[in-house]
């Protein structure tokens, strides 16, 4: 019996000295079923634009650089990478081993292919701009130079674009490439393959993808994503609930989720050329104080946000820097009355000739926008302010609200690019369609920083400028940043790995795709 005891004694130990000596280990296997709202047309770099298109062509196609979820940027097709000390050229060495799913090798003639095609207006890649003034060459079968017309630090951030094959590519038309069938049954470099296509009579229904065994950052842990396409984010809902998918994104859901940031900050953009009483700094000012004061995004029940008080994401907002909303002393009342109005026995603002403050606000036929919007209106009278919510569909309001700039405020959200690059949404020079600069504001201080921000610099001095152009271009109030947007990825429950916390295309979930794992092993420490 006393044998027993201790033998059953010593196993009790061993035990619990083995699980202090085991590690978990990623091992590779298990299938992910992930649920997207949309039906694809476009697995292709140059002309993926909607959500459904952008998330499958991350999966399939690889750029000479990858973003980690930190937000990093690391060699994927390249090995490596120089840039010159004035900022104007980036050679790039592609990896030796690097190949495309055929098994075809990935050289430089792929990469100036792709870039060329997307500079060719022929082909129609909405992406045309971005390579704009770009001369790419190929020094050799590996090595590829790109030559700026000047210093733009941002442009290393256009080199995850995805590589397509140019032996498959180059012998069709560059008006035929809309219509060529590997747009739905692509081939590329990236982390998954496509192996079978799933279709109805009229639209496809699921993509089986295999990860790709000599992707050029390791085969995925993840051996199969199954992609499965739904008509509404209601039926995408239904299809988590009842177990067709284990993973996708939601505006809302468990506590559990991995909550993602958008990089995008919605906004009230002043038209003080359409509305001449928006002039006067002291009530814009004032009406930022309603804003600030009335907390927004608290109030927003289709979507989870978050307050922003910096023309830039919370995350991405200097530690020097002192938002707007806290130097403010004078009260809203004292501010609008300074700006040549007065309350009247209706509770609303009045000039002198006795005309009602009042302006109309333009916003898309969106949740999000309507219900900001409607609140807004509301916070807006209670204060004495007379506001008008005007919803226009999406084309009507590019076409007739946003490109002629044919509003009076504006309700609208602005994605903010990794690198910070604010020149567009800022810089005098882009007032008029095709710029983004929709409030037409003009502040050479504010030019001169934003041509800072794209020039060579140390990170330090980066964050300085970053820090002046936000304070300054917040003292002039020319719009008033309200919220940015979350949103939730669910998982399965035995998902491990790093998921990004800032994000600025829902495809981004997808960046360390290749070290995700359903399954682990757990090992003794000297076997890891």
């Amino acid at each position: 019996m006393l044998f027993v005891i201790s033998l059953s004694s010593l196993l009790f130990i061993f035990i619990n000295i083995n699980k202090n000596f085991l590690i978990d280990t990623p091992r590779s296997g298990g299938t992910l079923s992930e649920g997207i709202v949309g039906i694809p047309r476009f697995i292709n770099p140059l002309f993926a634009e909607r959500d459904v298109d952008q998330d499958l062509t991350s999966l399939v196609y690889s750029g000479l650089t990858r973003r980690t979820p930190q937000g990093n940027l690391i060699p994927d097709l390249a090995e490596s990478w120089e840039i010159s000390e004035d900022g104007q050229q980036y050679t790039f060495r592609i990896a030796d081993d690097a190949s495309f799913h055929d098994g075809t090798p990935v050289t430089a003639e792929d990469v100036v292919f792709t870039i060329t095609a997307i500079q060719d207006s022929l082909a129609k890649s909405p992406y045309e701009r971005d390579w704009d003034g770009i001369v790419i060459e190929a020094l050799d079968e590996k090595t590829v130079i790109f030559r700026l017309p000047k210093a733009f630090s941002p442009f290393i951030q256009n080199t995850t674009l995805g590589i397509l094959p140019s032996h498959i590519w180059k012998d069709l038309g560059r008006e035929d490439y809309l219509f060529s069938r590997y747009n739905l049954t692509p081939i590329g470099s990236g982390p998954y393959e496509v192996v079978s296509t799933n279709r109805s009579p009229s639209n496809i229904n699921k993509y089986t993808l295999r990860s790709f065994k000599n992707y050029q950052l390791g085969r995925p842990l993840i051996d199969s994503v199954d992609i499965l396409f739904f008509d509404t984010q209601e039926n995408l809902e239904r299809a988590y609930a009842s177990g067709i998918i284990s993973s996708g994104l939601f505006e809302s859901s468990d506590d559990d989720d991995h909550i993602i940031t958008f990089s995008e900050t919605f906004a009230l953009f002043f038209n003080q050329t359409k509305l001449p009483s928006l002039q006067d700094k002291d009530l814009r000012k004032g009406i930022y104080k309603i804003m600030k004061d009335s907390e927004i995004a608290e109030n927003i029940s289709t979507t989870t946000t978050e307050t922003l008080n910096s023309f830039v994401p919370t995350k991405n907002t200097p530690k020097d820097h002192t938002p707007f909303s806290d130097v403010i002393d004078e009260d809203t009342e004292e501010l609008i009355e300074e700006a040549g109005w007065t309350k009247g026995e209706d509770n609303i603002w009045k000039n002198k000739q006795s005309e009602s403050l009042s302006f109309t606000i333009s916003t898309a036929d969106n949740p999000l926008l309507i219900e900001a919007g409607q609140h807004i209106v509301k916070v807006l009278k209670e204060n004495g302010i007379v506001a008008k919510l005007e919803i226009f569909s999406s084309d009507d309001f590019l076409q007739q609200v946003i490109r002629p700039r044919n509003f009076e405020v504006l309700l609208f959200g602005q994605q903010i690019n990794h690198g910070l690059d604010l020149y567009g949404f800022w810089h005098s020079s882009q007032r008029n369609d095709p710029g983004l600069n929709i409030a037409q504001y003009t502040n050479l201080d504010v030019n001169k920083e934003l041509e800072g921000l794209r020039g060579p610099q140390t990170p330090e001095e980066y964050q300085e400028v970053l820090t002046n152009l936000l304070t300054v271009l917040e003292e002039d109030i020319p719009a008033i940043p309200l919220f940015s947007r979350n949103i939730h990825y669910t998982l399965p429950e035995d998902f491990f790995s790093t998921l990004p916390n800032l994000i600025v295309y829902p495809s981004e979930r997808f960046n360390g795709i290749y070290q995700w794992h359903l399954e682990k092993d757990s090992l003794w420490g000297i076997f890891k």
